[in-house]
């Protein structure tokens, strides 16, 4: 934090004695003017008992009076370094007045300047900026969750949680962000009794009003806080969720509230809100579905399976549940082998729930496990997920990139007690079931002498108390790491250079050992499954430390790795060289689905939403609700959209179009689904077909959706919004209007190649900014690469080619399936894409002989 922008430990400990302060002070406006307020709440020494209450890092808040109006106001007082000039005070307040229209939901600034300091008080040789707005009579939310947690009920939480969303989204609709919207800056406003006379209740109502707008910033303006409105909006509802927790009386009573709460606190942290949001009204149907639990029709044992629950591996917490649900995804054989993996690919693809899969502690949570699952076994597979395990212990490093080097040995020391702790949680599982346990000739001595090992190498915690052949005692010392861990983490926050140290080596012996000491694993290798090892997670500096470890070449342990697209670097802090196809198999899940038959995929898709009403004990089948599509061939869709006339078509429908339009992205697929048999009514008990229009309306809702969340990611939202829109444009034109194939189908080009000059790559070509976008545009998934292939021009030349990515296509009316591609002759034709997209489409328009359609792009007519 900045310390000039800051109060002083002097200023703290000014407001701690209340002051003393002046009885009254002027406001110094742009023009010189001045305004003179009182200070309210002053007592007879001038001090004020309870300002302290009213301070921030910043700043603090006076309560003034207006001598002419006789009206209370707030006067938010900040250190003047923050705002350089009169100037930058009235663009604060002229940027927070853009929220008028949004009532009392933020309390607004009605004048700001600067006040003289105040005598007697510390630093006295600067001026104060000020912000004058209307006094709020109530309290914080803060305050009310620490003064009286008994009002914090269900129905208060949602009440909440209504208000904080449609604050974000009307500050997001005037392209602003908060940007320190914590529980300190939410405000309680009870309203007057009075305005409740005649109504059937007189409990008054309670409004959420933000405050503190003087932090206002543009919705693309980068800043250094590791929060944004929505992880904070999850922040503000982790404390209410924490508040009824504690209440043992509330949490046995609102169980599934607060299961369904939890899943939407993580789904608010999840980084592409398309996934799990892919409109904005999704926000407001979790809430609702959080008052549906409190109904008292809603049993209290209702807690099985809602079919459209878990988008996200992370929220399924049961084992048994997760396999349940999970299909085998084309590409999974690729993934199971026996070697080392980076695996790449969009959010939402999979990635997790394979990774789940895949581990020995979900198969062993089979109801009908036998000793076959296990003896067939490619390897011992333990799941690690690091946004869990690993993130919150090394993410600050994100803004300390040096000190992973200087505490390298702190961090592979924190990262194999972590290891250690999964690995031992398994051997848990493994002897808790007698017939496993005997199969696998796993011994109480063995896991003794394992322990032991450790011990020699790993800084010893506090160890748990247990009878030496309990089978509880692999669960004890696991809790043991636990607390190690814990330890370690602390003392790598506080750089501790003294601190105790696991060497890289033990890694290997202890995976040796376990293998040794368990006749019943012969044969087999370690595979920690490192999930979600992307670079927001764990910052690239602590992959550097981590890597040589990761790719080490041993018989007894491997990794595999998944991680979003250029969320690794192959790189290392020491001599280790890390070579891609030799150290570890690549392997991109987007382009594994766009080189999967559509046999495979549409086998894929009915498996995957038939678990799903099987766990839900639902009547119907995909086959059933679903069924065939109207245009099973893609030909035949993309010559109905060309010849559709007036009047609305219904193009998008059956599970052959699902199976089209899905690239990987799973979430989406769900979300289609979900939202057929919302507009359909579909319920338990139905069977009957879902009709073409709800079908085809909810693919198009969800597609446009998604197109429109691109705008809002950062970086870069509106370059790319741009991008995708001139592109996908171009490529209606041309279904619509170019001239048809020499098989008298219209031209479906979604792709474009180019081959690049001998010996060149394409960030090459690219200036800084330029590589960053590009980059963007593939990490979120706007285009797919599919991969290189060799120059058509030369044989020592390389082509690149990118695909929009399929769940997009249906938000601009175009088909599902690629034929073509669009040649770019020259790199610079890539270069005009990224900086002049509407002049590039243009020259293709020529071209191929293309008529520009008309009319609002997200109009119904233009895109269908």
């Amino acid at each position: 934090m900045d310390s000039k922008t800051s109060l002083t430990n002097e200023h703290k400990a000014w407001l701690a004695r209340g002051g003393p302060f002046p009885d009254e002070f002027d406001l110094i406006r742009s023009d010189q003017s001045k305004i003179k307020y009182e200070i309210a709440d002053l007592d007879q020494n001038g001090y004020i008992s309870d300002i302290l209450s009213r301070a921030g890092s910043k700043g603090f808040v006076l309560k003034i009076k207006d001598p002419t109006t006789n009206a209370f106001l707030a006067a938010k007082f900040c250190r003047d370094a923050e705002y350089p000039s009169l100037k930058d005070v009235n663009t604060e307040a002229r940027r927070a007045n853009l929220l008028q229209g949004a009532g009392n939901v933020f309390a607004l600034p009605r004048s700001a300047g600067y006040v003289d300091s105040f005598e007697g008080q510390p630093n006295s040789d600067s001026q104060w900026a000020c912000f004058i707005s209307d006094w709020i009579d109530g309290e914080t939310l803060d305050s009310r969750i620490s003064k009286n947690p008994e009002s914090i009920t269900p129905h208060f939480v949602i009440e909440v949680g209504y208000q904080l969303f449609q604050a974000i989204f009307y500050l997001s609709a005037k392209q602003l962000k908060h940007d320190d919207l914590h529980i300190g800056n939410l405000m309680l406003q009870e309203s007057d009794p009075a305005i409740m006379i005649g109504r059937e209740t007189s409990n008054p109502i309670v409004n959420l009003c933000v405050i503190d707008t003087g932090s206002l910033k543009d919705i693309n303006q980068s800043t250094s806080k590791p929060f944004d409105d929505w992880s904070q909006a999850a922040k503000v509802l982790t404390k209410l969720y924490n508040s009824i927790y504690s209440n043992r009386y509330s949490a046995v009573r609102h169980v599934l509230f607060l299961k369904k709460l939890k899943a939407l606190i993580q789904d608010l942290l999840e980084t592409d809100a398309s996934r799990v949001f892919p409109e904005p009204k999704d926000y407001f149907n979790r809430l609702d579905e959080l008052k549906e639990t409190l109904h008292e029709s809603v049993s209290k044992n209702q807690l099985q399976f809602s079919i459209f629950d878990g988008l996200s591996a992370e929220n399924l917490t049961d084992d048994g549940l997760l396999l349940d649900l999970f299909t085998d995804l084309p590409w999974m054989n690729t993934v199971s082998k026996s070697n080392s993996t980076l695996l790449t690919g969009p959010r939402g693809c999979g990635k997790s729930m394979l990774f789940r899969a895949l581990s020995l502690r979900t198969k062993l949570s089979r109801k009908n496990i036998n000793i076959s699952d296990i003896e067939n076994l490619p390897f011992v597979g333990i799941y690690i997920s690091c946004a869990q395990d690993l993130q919150g212990d090394v993410l600050w490093i994100s803004r300390k990139p040096e000190a992973a080097q200087n505490h390298a040995h702190l961090i592979i020391s924190l990262f194999i007690t972590i290891l250690t702790r999964e690995l031992f949680r398994l051997i848990d599982r493994l002897i808790s079931q007698s017939i496993i346990r005997d199969a696998l000739e796993l011994n109480i001595d063995k896991i003794n002498q394992l322990i032991n090992l450790c011990r020699d190498y790993i800084p010893s915690a506090s160890p748990t108390p247990c009878f030496k052949y309990s089978l509880s005692v692999a669960s004890d010392y696991a809790d043991e790491l636990d607390r190690v861990r814990r330890t370690l983490s602390r003392d790598l926050v506080n750089e501790l250079s003294n601190a105790s140290k696991v060497p890289e080596s033990f890694l290997r012996d202890l995976a040796k050992h376990f293998l040794q000491f368990f006749p019943g694993f012969h044969g087999l290798k370690i595979c920690f499954l490192l999930d979600d090892y992307t670079s927001f997670r764990i910052p690239k500096p602590v992959q550097a430390v981590l890597n040589s470890l990761i790719f080490a070449r041993n018989d007894s342990y491997f990794f595999k790795v998944s991680c979003e697209k250029f969320g690794f670097e192959a790189s290392s802090d020491t001599a280790v060289r890390i070579d891609p196809n030799r150290e570890f198999e690549p392997i991109d899940a987007g382009y594994e689905v766009d080189n999967t038959t559509h046999a495979k995929n549409k086998t894929f898709l009915t498996d995957l939403i038939n678990r799903r009403l099987v766990a839900g004990k639902w009547k119907g089948t995909a086959e059933q609700l679903i069924g065939n599509s109207k245009y099973p061939q893609d030909t035949d869709l993309a010559i109905a959209i060309r010849s559709a006339g007036p009047g609305k078509s219904f193009f998008y429908n059956g599970l052959n179009t699902l199976a089209n339009t899905w690239g990987g992205d799973i979430a989406t697929l769900i979300h289609m689904v979900r939202d057929m048999f919302s507009r359909a009514d579909v319920k338990p008990e139905t069977i009957a077909r879902i009709p073409d229009q709800y079908q085809h309306d909810a693919i198009v809702a969800v597609s446009r959706a998604h197109v429109e969340n691109v705008q809002r990611y950062e970086p870069y939202g509106n370059e790319m919004y741009r991008i995708l829109n001139s592109f996908a444009q171009l490529a209606k034109d041309l279904l619509a209007t170019a001239e048809l194939n020499s098989r008298d189908i219209p031209q479906r080009r979604y792709r474009f190649e180019m081959t690049l000059p001998e010996n060149t790559e394409l960030f090459d070509l690219l200036s800084d900014e330029q590589e960053n976008l590009t980059k963007e545009l593939l990490r979120r998934a706007v285009f797919v690469d599919c991969g290189p292939s060799r120059g058509k021009e030369r044989k020592s030349s390389k082509t690149v080619r990118w695909e929009l990515r399929k769940s997009l296509r249906p938000a601009f009316g175009l088909s599902l399936i690629r034929e073509s591609y669009l040649d770019f002759k020259e790199p610079q034709q890539f270069i005009d894409m990224l900086v002049s997209a509407d002049s590039f489409t243009q020259v293709f328009i020529s071209k191929y002989k293309a008529t520009p359609t008309t009319g609002d792009l997200f109009d119904e007519r233009s895109k269908l």
